[in-house]
């Protein structure tokens, strides 16, 4: 599910946000020459913090910023308790943005804000924070969504609904809109026991058996090690080419 906040009023100063908080935690922005450094804490931050979410680790925020950092405009957030680093995030601004028809300006959380046509649509997104500053964290870094005054929507792209909460909740004045993000919930043929192609719609189900029926008999491979998923993949990009110049 993504998570779209439009803003309505943004009336807190910068030095409101600096003021906030500031004697258990505080927040500190790091601009465009100063990512490598903030990386560095992430990379520190993702093994103290044993992290398992890809979409907020740091290779994978590190290779976005590889691809698209010269694209979408970014910053790094960090939560700070005196020296120790507790949390982090990234915040993008959003380049080919629209409501309908219409362009708008608009803040993302982690590694989103891509043209559509070149989105890599990131999943299962979150903000990497200790549990215990996690209230902190969340309530510093929206003061300072709020500050920043020249934004139309902030869009949690690929947020749970319960981990969005801690910023609905935040101002009433925000109006909040949902978009549903489509998937297929393995775990619901799972408790059903029944085959995954049972779970789709009639026209879905027909066109795939349609299809299958052009395959000669299908076998399956699950990688087990490193080698053999590197061989898989390359077998995807081969493939994946020979479409693509078709």
């Amino acid at each position: 599910m993504s998570v779209i906040l439009q803003n309505m009023d943004s009336t807190l100063t910068q030095n409101e946000v600096s003021s906030c908080n500031v004697e258990t935690l505080a927040i500190e922005i790091f601009e465009a020459s100063r990512i490598p450094a903030a990386l560095t804490e992430w990379k520190l931050l993702d093994r103290q913090l044993e992290n398992r979410s890809v979409a907020c680790s740091y290779p994978w925020v590190s290779t976005w910023l590889k691809h698209y950092g010269g694209l979408i405009p970014h910053r790094i957030v960090l939560g700070k308790r005196g020296e120790t680093t507790v949390g982090i995030c990234l915040l993008t601004e959003g380049v080919d943005q629209k409501n309908g028809p219409f362009s708008v300006k608009s803040l993302h959380l982690g590694t989103a804000g891509e043209p559509a046509a070149d989105s890599v649509c990131v999943e299962y997104n979150k903000v990497l924070v200790e549990e215990s500053s996690q209230a902190e964290f969340y309530q510093l870094l929206c003061e300072f969504i709020q500050s920043e005054s020249q934004w139309d929507d902030l869009r949690l792209d690929g947020f749970s609904e319960k981990d969005s909460q801690q910023f609905v909740q935040y101002d009433a004045n925000w109006t909040v809109r949902k978009v549903e993000n489509h998937y297929y919930d393995l775990q619901a043929a799972r408790e059903q026991d029944v085959e995954v192609i049972s779970q789709f719609g009639y026209a879905t189900r027909k066109n795939l058996r349609r299809n299958l029926k052009t395959f000669e008999e299908l076998t399956t491979e699950w990688a087990e090690t490193t080698d053999q998923a590197e061989s898989i993949y390359a077998d995807l990009v081969r493939l994946h080419q020979a479409r693509w110049q078709a």
